[in-house]
C-alpha cells in the first residue's frame, strides 16, 4: 500500500495563498516604480492622481498571473536583476509608508494642539 502525503500545516496555511501574495507583492513593487517615474516627468507644480492611476494599473494587469509580473518587471526594469532584489524593494516601500504614515499621525496630532492657540 502507498504511503499517501499529507500537507504540512504550513503548507496548508499558505499554498492556497502564495501565487496570490506573489502577484500582489510585484503588482505593488510594479505600480510604485512605473508611478514613481510618471511623476518626475510631470511639469513641475503637477501632481499624478494616485487612485486613477492605482486603478487604471490594476486594470491592465489584473489578468496577469505572478510570473508574468515577475517577467515584466526584470525585462524592463534593468537594475532589477533577480525576483529576490524585488522582494527587498517591496518591503523598502512598505517601511517608507509605515514611516509616512506614522509621520501624518504626528503632524494630525500637532494639528489638534493649535485649536487652542490663538
Amino acid at each position: 500500500m502507498a504511503k499517501v502525503k499529507v500537507q504540512s500545516p504550513m503548507q496548508k496555511q499558505f499554498a492556497d495563498n502564495y501565487e496570490e501574495q506573489r502577484k500582489e507583492m510585484f503588482l505593488h513593487v510594479a505600480r510604485e516604480l512605473t508611478g514613481r517615474a510618471k511623476q518626475r516627468q510631470l511639469p513641475k507644480g503637477k501632481a499624478l492622481d494616485w487612485e486613477k492611476f492605482n486603478e487604471y494599473f490594476n486594470n491592465f494587469y489584473a489578468d496577469h498571473t505572478a510570473d508574468e509580473m515577475l517577467d515584466e518587471l526584470l525585462n524592463n526594469c534593468y537594475w532589477l536583476a533577480s525576483e529576490q532584489a524585488i522582494i527587498e524593494l517591496h518591503f523598502r516601500y512598505v517601511q517608507d509608508a509605515v514611516k509616512a504614515s506614522k509621520r501624518n499621525a504626528k503632524d494630525e496630532d500637532d494639528d489638534d494642539n493649535d485649536d487652542f492657540i490663538k
